[in-house]
């Protein structure tokens, strides 16, 4: 890690931004004879960022080791942050700035320097960049299935990032098993999965973001 980022890399990468942890728990689930413990993490606001489950490969010294050395009865609530306001936005240099991105691990850093955050950005700087997608009717799909339909007969590898304001992670590769069930659209591969709840997405957006090796679309 470094300063308020953690980074580990493997099978699925993983970015911790830490500035928005805020509790931390070790809790034992106990089932019959059998209890497993984690390590579950939240944000300010109570939702959950992270779980890092004990295994029969944990190095159990270690493992108590840092639960003792952090185990803290204290904690502290900080107030709810709004959404930037529109009005506040001087959204010809957002334009401006957008357009000059070199690399898309800057855009954080260029919304910081415009005081705005990502929604009110991607509302704000017009369709050169965004474009707002219209999702069908409940039960008729959504932009994610068909997205995801896409990928797979097509068998095109693909980055996709799951975050919340505390974790992102990271997969990149192909999807092969799809399945929806309900409200949920799940990719249930061998080394990927993903469960995604589409009827509370509201907000559907393609986005393009400059780079110095061409166009990222997401």
């Amino acid at each position: 890690g470094r300063g308020t980022m953690g980074l580990a890399v493997g099978d699925i990468d993983v970015k911790g931004h830490l500035d928005d942890w805020a509790y931390g728990y070790l809790v034992e689930e106990v089932s019959g004879e059998r209890s497993r413990q984690s390590l579950q993490f939240f944000d300010r606001h109570g939702q959950a960022i992270h779980k890092i489950y004990r295994t029969e490969a944990t190095d159990t010294k270690v493992w108590d080791a840092l639960v003792c050395r952090y185990l803290d009865p204290q904690a502290t609530r900080p107030e709810l942050t709004a959404r930037t306001s529109p009005n506040s936005v001087d959204v010809d240099a957002l334009r401006k700035d957008w357009a000059e991105l070199k690399d898309v691990h800057h855009f954080h850093a260029m919304l910081k320097r415009n005081q705005v955050d990502r929604l009110t950005a991607l509302e704000l700087v017009g369709e050169s960049w965004v474009r707002p997608l219209i999702a069908a009717p409940e039960g008729a799909g959504c932009p994610l299935e068909r997205l995801l339909e896409q990928v797979r007969d097509s068998e095109c590898p693909v980055m996709v990032f799951v975050g919340n304001p505390g974790m992102v992670q990271i997969y990149t590769g192909t999807v092969t098993r799809l399945l929806r069930t309900g409200p949920w659209m799940n990719v249930l591969d061998k080394g990927f999965s993903l469960h995604a709840d589409t009827h509370h997405i509201t907000r559907w957006f393609v986005v393009r973001r400059p780079s110095a090796d061409g166009v990222v679309t997401s």
